[in-house]
C-alpha cells in the first residue's frame, strides 16, 4: 500500500514540476493587485488632519505669466483706504501758501528794489576801518582807511552805488582820477584810481548801476595792494562803510 502511494504522488510533483514557474507568476501578480486595493482603499487622507493656519495675505504670489516690458514686476499688497475717505488729503500739509507779491515789487526792475549795488564784481580786499589804525603797505606807515577797495582787472567797469547826480570829475595826486556822487540821505560817494576816460562829467544824473567810469590803477597811494577801486562814502560829512548800504 505504501508503494502505491508513494508512486502516486511522485507522478503528481513530476506533472507540477513543468507548470511550478507560472503558477508562482500567478500568485505575485494577485499578491500585488490585492496590495494596491489595500493602499488605495483603506489610506484616504482626511484634511481636517491638517491645521494650515490663516494666509498671509503679503505672501500670496502672482502667477508664473510675466506682463510685458523688460523688469519684472513684484506685486505688492494694496494700500487700505483711509478710514474717512470723504475727507480730502492733501500734498503739502503744514507747508505755508505762497504770499501774495504787491503790485509795487512787480512793476519795479530788481535792481530798483535793491537799497544798492556793489561798485564792481570783485571782492573786499581792504575793508573800512573806521578810527582803527592799519599798516599801509605803500606809504610804509601806520593811517586809517576810509574806504573800501574792490577787486577788478584793468578795464574793468565801475558802477554807481545808487542814483545821484556827479558832483565832480577831478584827478588826485595821490587817489588818481576820482569821480563824486551826490546821493539822498546825505550821502556822498567816491570812485577813485579809475582811468582817465570817465563816463560822466559834473552835473550829470546818474542811475543805480550805470557806469562811472573803468578801472584805471591810477591811484599811487595804493600802488602796492592787488589791482582794485577804491570808494569811500560820507554821511553829513563823516565817513562810513560802504558795505552798511547794501
Amino acid at each position: 500500500m505504501n508503494n502505491k502511494k508513494d508512486g502516486r504522488f511522485m507522478n503528481l510533483l513530476k506533472k507540477v514540476e513543468g507548470k511550478g514557474f507560472y503558477i508562482i507568476l500567478s500568485l505575485c501578480v494577485i499578491a500585488i493587485g490585492v496590495s494596491g486595493y489595500v493602499l488605495f482603499f483603506t489610506n484616504t487622507i482626511d484634511s481636517d488632519d491638517f491645521d494650515l493656519g490663516e494666509i498671509d495675505s503679503g505672501t500670496v504670489f502672482l502667477p508664473d505669466d510675466e506682463p510685458d516690458g523688460d523688469e519684472p514686476v513684484i506685486w505688492q499688497p494694496q494700500d487700505t483706504e483711509p478710514d474717512n475717505p470723504d475727507d480730502p488729503v492733501s500734498a503739502d500739509d503744514g507747508d505755508e501758501p505762497d504770499q501774495p507779491v504787491s503790485d509795487d515789487q512787480t512793476d519795479k526792475p530788481a535792481s530798483a528794489m535793491a537799497k544798492a549795488v556793489a561798485p564792481t564784481a570783485g571782492e573786499v580786499i581792504k575793508p573800512f576801518s573806521g578810527d582803527k589804525l592799519v599798516y599801509d603797505q605803500t606809504m610804509c606807515d601806520w593811517r586809517t582807511h576810509n574806504g573800501t577797495d574792490f577787486s577788478c582787472t584793468q578795464g574793468d567797469t565801475v558802477f554807481c552805488i545808487r542814483d545821484g547826480k556827479v558832483l565832480d570829475v577831478y584827478e588826485d595826486g595821490l587817489m588818481g582820477y576820482t569821480v563824486t556822487v551826490e546821493h539822498d540821505g546825505g550821502i556822498i560817494s567816491s570812485y577813485s584810481g579809475l582811468s582817465s576816460a570817465t563816463a560822466v562829467k559834473k552835473g550829470d544824473t546818474v542811475k543805480m548801476g550805470a557806469a562811472v567810469g573803468t578801472a584805471g590803477g591810477t591811484a599811487i597811494a595804493e600802488s602796492s595792494q592787488p589791482y582794485h577801486v577804491h570808494v569811500s562814502v560820507q554821511k553829513d560829512g563823516k565817513y562810513i562803510d560802504v558795505m552798511s548800504l547794501f
